[in-house]
């Protein structure tokens, strides 16, 4: 990612996935019984912690988590046949002089 955002702006979001991450095992106790269930948190802690944005310069940059948990009943479900879970997606924007984008 630091090929195409500044140092400021990868480090805030490493440092907010890093706490997401601890949370999420912080709450793994209460998840323990079934794997849908701790994806289903994780990506709820992802989600609410995992947004923000920052000023570099003229730009700023905004970002948030998004995910969706993969269908994993019965051998065609998605989940069966790739092998994952969800699907995290961060998504980012910039805006400011120099962008042409909003």
């Amino acid at each position: 990612m630091r090929d195409v955002l500044p140092d400021e702006v990868v480090d805030a979001i490493a440092e907010q996935y890093r706490a997401a991450a601890r949370d999420a095992v912080e709450d793994y106790e209460h998840q323990r019984g079934d794997e849908d269930s701790l994806t289903g948190a994780f990506g709820t802690v992802l989600r609410r912690e995992t947004h923000g944005s920052i000023v570099v310069g003229t730009r700023r940059y905004t970002w948030r988590t998004t995910s969706r948990k993969l269908r994993g009943r019965g051998p065609n479900s998605p989940e069966h046949q790739t092998g994952m879970d969800a699907l995290i997606e961060l998504r980012g924007s910039r805006s400011g002089r120099g962008c042409s984008s909003p």
